[in-house]
Formats: C-alpha cells, structure tokens, sequence
C-alpha cells in the first residue's frame, strides 16, 4: 500500500485532455503517475478536426474544454447533430469513452481528497472506485 500519492504531471494541451488517460507505475517504494495516449481516441479527435471545421475551431488557442465537453455530451446523450457520412458506426461509444478521460483528473482529486480522510484504503482503490463509476455507462 503507497503511503504518498504521486504528483498527477499536467496534461501537454487540450488535445490531450480527450485521449489520454492515467496510468500508474508501482515501485516498492513509491508510484508515479503518466499520461497514455489511447490512439484510437487520438485518431478518432484527428479526424474530427479534420473533417468538422467548428469542432476544430474548439483546439484554437484559449481553452475550451467546456465547448468540447458539450460537443461530446451531446452526441453520447441526444446523437447530436445529425451523424455524416465521415462519421465512425460507433461514434456515441466514443463520445462516452472521450468524456471518461476527460474525468481522468477528477478521479485523481477525489481519490487524493478522499485517501486524505480516510487511509483504511490505498488511494489506487480510491482512483480505482471513482473510475468505476465513470466507465460505467448506465
């Protein structure tokens, strides 16, 4: 059991706050956390922007997370907008997987929060638990 939670690295870009994810790397001593690019959600964020130009208009300079949240909620909640031709079969499926690595930093900090009151459990249980509820679709 790790007696420290590692310092969680920043995200390079928001680009990367859709299609990557937290992994852990556990020594004896202690863990460190990394950013792994799921390549299937890169290629799928790649192809939007290329082929929607106001969901590219979105990777601009400022951050707007929110905007994309939006974009990718309304797709996996309502099928919205209407789905193109370019657009993958499984494409809802991959707007809940993009929102659930988006959430990937708030699993960290209501792990890190909750493992602060309460040690019985590791805080990789703690991570562990928040990201059972958000990979739960239902």
């Amino acid at each position: 059991m790790s007696h420290n939670i590692p310092i969680l690295p920043s995200r390079q870009n928001i680009f990367d706050k859709f299609c990557t994810c937290i992994t852990i790397e556990s020594n004896h001593n202690y863990s460190l956390i990394r950013w792994k690019t799921e390549s299937n959600l890169k290629k799928n964020l790649d192809l939007y922007i290329s082929k929607n130009q106001n969901f590219a208009s979105l990777f601009n300079c400022e951050d707007k997370s929110g905007e994309i949240v939006k974009f990718w909620m309304d797709m996996a909640l309502y099928n919205l907008p209407l789905k193109e031709e370019w657009e993958p079969e499984n494409r809802v499926q991959k707007a809940w997987e993009h929102l659930t690595l988006y959430c990937e930093e708030s699993c960290y900090w209501a792990a890190f929060q909750v493992w602060k009151n309460d040690k019985s459990k590791s805080w990789e249980e703690y991570i562990f638990i928040c990201r059972c509820f958000i990979y739960e679709l239902n």
